[in-house]
């Protein structure tokens, strides 16, 4: 039956009612029934049903067809005396209160009675009554089960949402300052990027394979062997990390919101700890929550459609072996959610329809081998059934164990923040915290990305999300980060750690703890990382060594009870006192799947495992314990960061025997490898405190003998000795020898090329000066000096209103290598302000062809996809000049990561007629991870072009 002919009966049964009878009767059903229940929309669903009921009927025998309407023997007035006895409205209620359908014999039964009352009762022909009541019964329970669900998607959905929207930076706080407890996700959120992990049915190497990777790794020259504890286990663990670290990254990075159609509804997503795995999977779950903030279009899904976000933490679901997945996600919503009173089938409404975002959180939780293989069953089972419906599943690397079929399952590996959304980060970090002050917020973002750009470690540690996290909430409350990254850590470690022994919360390890104090627990920690540091190479840069809770336990049980003198059981309990404490209240250590834990980031690790060489040396006060270090791990990668962090805290003297330690080393090929030199080159970058003053001989020295390098022919250095030393000379910035750096470059001038040189300046603290020479020689009559100090400019991660007006202008040069350079120039910027992006749109329109290249090709650079850059970009595809579309296809091609219409467009230009446009298209392609199967037809189709 068609709306129209419904819609005809509802408009035509409705006087027979009368408004009354109907909202009358609507109030008296939702009475005691699922709240929300509004009286208009349960008046419309009777009418609907009694219309259902009537236009089943054929259409001589419908059940009111020679009734009539109105007055006492009326259709309007039986219905009233029906509709609202007594055992009429039990039944019409039971739907509302999930007690299945209303019973059709007693429904039949009070229509018969009330019929019997009737004085024209023989005019509603009974014989038809019971086709009309069951259809009259479907109709009604299919209607109120809808809104039943509809009002009970609400409650879930709210209550979700204040469960998913609630960022706890459980333990983050800044002495003196207030209290960082949560953030809204939504406003703080960046899309990550994944990379396809392109090897099929084998994700994680097997453990024979892994260890025999291992043990390859262990035999190279320049690796050192240590004691790995001879516990099945523990040697697994460093397997397993080895094999991720290993891991094929050629694959393009994607953003993380394409995962459910490029995975064909199902995917894997393995995500390294601190880079955000269940915060992703809390974000895709609060974009279906229907808040002001939410929309499914941000995770690849359409606005229209109706999903249920289903969301199933592995951890929890695991502690009821006996329980089925839809079980379990009923009693933790009713339990967790305190969402009472699901209807029946709630979940299994969506399921059926394909509409739920199935979001299975830590798989890796999951430890016991026989448990691993039922876990997977019971998953793989519950997707097969609800086969239509998007999954992720989320775990960390380690512990994961290969659970899916890749080629069922696709995986993907989340990736480290990017420069860019670094930016994005900071840029939503203090628009919700200064969002009042945008004049501030501003300069915050400026100065935060300034220390970035001047501080390459710490720049690459704010690529994970989770220490991104704790260096914008130091910067946020000290105004600027500290520029030694040992007083960094140092910060963040205390921050982590201690601010919450202030306030009200002041005896929170005391009231824990029985046996160790609040001074204690940085002493065992830097312990603790020094023997897990000592367990062996990883070969992660930012995963903290895995260990077995059982080896862990073991060895905090041995040390508490050396410190506290306490029977061996006691200094069990408080060694799991300890490690639930850490892991809950800090987060310095974490559970990495059940039953393994690590420091939440390998620079904790590193750096408590310095402080820990340098407590032991100053108690002991003997230098000797720190040169022993030097002498047994010079140039072993995975001791490098300790011993520079040990370098940063020695003063004078110390420091000076430390670095001739190294100078001293006598090194394998030091005299071509110059890998002594460049180690005390690294070292002098952490800047000892009293260094320079107290041996300025031996710090002259060695940057007379960098600065050498740096002048000396490549060829016969080599390009990679060529590159560290530029990096180490570049990373004398804001120390104490910054000038002293400069002026012995400055003196070799004559033999560096000049734009090098003035990249050292800006560097080295005279960042103005450098800008200054290359903003003159932008007039320089020279091309390739103008293109090379535009491309120097783009470098200096300077956005400033001189410079970009600058390299805007030379978008009009007359010279097409300068305008070249100058859009690359301006693409680089990191930052890009508004102004950029809206100077750069206007000059689409310039009746100049160079100029409109020019900034098509910088729109491109900046990977700028706002609506009206990839619109504008659309339409120069039609420009009358081929060059100018050439330019507008490769510009597109440069987005990284096209939307819909950049696809469709390109699409179409792979037929252009002309074969340099469909080359151009085909290039922009190539650019575009995971390509459809249809775009991979038309691509091999141009083969035989």
């Amino acid at each position: 039956m068609s709306l129209a002919v419904l819609g005809t009966i509802v408009t035509t049964i409705a006087p027979w009612l009368g408004e009354w009878a109907i909202v009358g009767l609507a109030g008296k059903l939702g009475e005691g029934a699922v709240k929300h229940f509004k009286p208009d929309e349960m008046a419309l669903l009777l009418k609907q049903s009694i219309a259902t009921a009537e236009a089943q009927q054929p259409p001589t025998g419908a059940l009111f067809d020679r009734c009539h309407h109105d007055g006492y023997k009326g259709v309007k007035k039986f219905l009233e005396q029906f509709f609202q006895s007594g055992e009429v409205l039990k039944e019409l209620q039971k739907p509302l209160q999930d007690k299945g359908k209303p019973d059709l014999d007693i429904l039949i039964a009070a229509f018969k009675a009330s019929a019997q009352q009737h004085p024209e009762a023989k005019d509603y022909l009974l014989n038809s009554l019971p086709l009309w009541m069951e259809t009259f019964v479907e109709s009604y329970f299919k209607q109120t089960m809808g809104i039943c669900f509809q009002v009970a998607k609400a409650q879930y959905l709210e209550q979700l949402a204040r469960r998913v929207d609630d960022v706890k930076f459980v333990g983050i706080a800044v002495p003196g300052e207030e209290v960082e407890k949560q953030e809204v996700l939504a406003q703080i959120f960046v899309m990550p990027d994944v990379r396809e992990e392109r090897s099929r049915s084998s994700q994680q190497l097997s453990i024979t394979e892994a260890e025999g990777r291992l043990n390859k790794w262990l035999s190279q020259p320049d690796s050192q062997t240590y004691s790995i504890t001879v516990n099945g286990q523990d040697n697994s663990l460093l397997s397993e990390q080895k094999a991720w670290a290993t891991r094929d990254r050629s694959a393009p990075r994607i953003p993380a919101q394409k995962v459910i159609n490029l995975a064909q509804n199902k995917a894997v997503v393995l995500v390294a700890p601190g880079s955000g795995k269940t915060m992703l999977a809390s974000y895709f779950a609060l974009m279906l929550c229907e808040t002001p903030q939410s929309d499914p279009t941000q995770i690849g899904l359409e606005a229209k459609d109706d999903y249920l976000p289903v969301v199933v933490r592995i951890r929890d679901w695991i502690l009821q072996p006996n329980v089925g997945l839809l079980e379990y996600l009923r009693s933790n919503a009713e339990a967790s959610l305190a969402c009472k009173e699901l209807p029946t089938g709630f979940f299994e409404h969506w399921l059926d329809r394909g509409k739920a975002l199935i979001l299975l959180d830590g798989v890796d939780e999951v430890v016991d081998e026989a448990q691993h293989s039922k876990v997977a069953e019971k998953i793989e089972s519950f997707l097969h059934q609800y086969k239509d419906n998007p999954a992720i599943v989320t775990s960390r690397p380690a512990g994961y164990k290969g659970l899916f079929n890749s080629d069922e399952f696709p995986h993907y590996t989340l990736e480290s923040f990017d420069d860019k959304q670094v930016a994005i980060f900071i840029d939503h970090w203090y628009d919700s915290r200064l969002g009042h002050d945008k004049e501030k917020a501003q300069r915050r973002k400026a100065d935060l990305q300034k220390a970035f750009a001047r501080n390459e470690r710490i720049r690459l540690l704010a690529k994970n999300p989770l220490l991104l996290t704790i260096i914008t909430l130091i910067h946020r409350y000290q105004a600027e980060l500290p520029r030694r990254r040992c007083n960094l850590y140092e910060i963040a470690v205390k921050t982590l750690l201690m601010n919450w022994d202030s306030g009200k919360e002041i005896n929170l390890y005391e009231d824990v703890l029985k046996f160790l104090k609040s001074d204690d627990l940085l002493y065992i920690l830097k312990k603790l990382a020094y023997w897990i540091h000592t367990q062996g190479s990883t070969g992660e840069t930012e995963g903290g060594t895995l260990i077995d809770k059982d080896e862990l336990i073991r060895w905090l049980r041995k040390e508490i009870q050396t410190l506290k003198k306490c029977e061996a059981h006691e200094a069990k309990g408080e060694a799991e006192r300890f490690i639930d404490l850490i892991q809950r209240r800090t987060g310095l250590l974490n559970e990495q799947g059940r039953d393994r834990y690590a420091f939440v980031h390998k620079t904790f690790q590193e750096y408590l495992t310095a402080e820990e060489i340098f407590d032991r040396a100053d108690v002991e006060d003997d230098t000797e314990i720190i040169l022993d270090h030097f002498k047994a791990h010079l140039h072993d990668q995975h001791w490098r960061e300790v011993l520079l962090l040990l370098v940063s805290k020695l003063k004078g003297k110390k420091a000076q025997k430390a670095i001739q330690a190294v100078l001293d080393a006598g090194s394998e090929y030091e005299q071509w490898l110059h890998r002594d030199l460049l180690f005390a080159g690294w070292c002098l970058t952490e800047d000892p405190p009293e260094l320079s003053v107290v041996v300025a001989d031996l710090v002259g020295g060695i940057l007379d003998r960098l600065v050498s390098l740096e002048v000396e022919d490549v060829d016969l250095i080599g390009r990679k000795t060529k590159r560290e030393v530029s990096k180490i000379l570049h990373c004398f910035g804001e120390t104490t020898v910054e000038k002293f750096v400069w002026e012995k470059l400055e003196a070799q001038g004559d033999r560096i090329d000049l734009f090098r040189l003035l990249k050292f300046q800006a560097a080295l603290g005279q960042e103005l000066q450098a800008i200054d020479t290359l903003r003159s020689l932008l007039s320089d009559e020279d091309s390739d000096v103008r293109s090379s100090a535009a491309l120097a400019l783009g470098e200096m991660s300077n956005s400033s209103s001189e410079i970009v007006a600058a390299l805007l202008f030379l978008l009009s040069d007359k010279d097409s290598s300068v305008r070249f350079s100058a859009a690359t120039a301006l693409g680089q910027l990191r930052n890009p302000s508004p102004e950029v992006v809206t100077a750069l749109l206007s000059l689409l329109s310039n009746k100049d062809l160079d100029m409109r290249y020019g900034a098509a090709t910088a729109l491109g650079q900046l990977r700028n996809l706002s609506p009206e850059v990839v619109a504008a970009l659309l339409a120069l595809l039609s420009d009358k000049d081929l060059d100018m579309r050439y330019g507008a296809a490769a510009a597109l091609g440069q987005i990284g990561n096209p939307s819909p219409e950049i696809v469709v467009a390109l699409l179409s230009l792979l037929k252009d007629e002309d074969s340099a446009m469909r080359s151009s298209a085909a290039l922009a392609f190539g650019k575009i991870g995971n390509p459809s199967p249809e775009l991979v037809v038309a691509l091999l189709s141009l083969l035989i072009d």
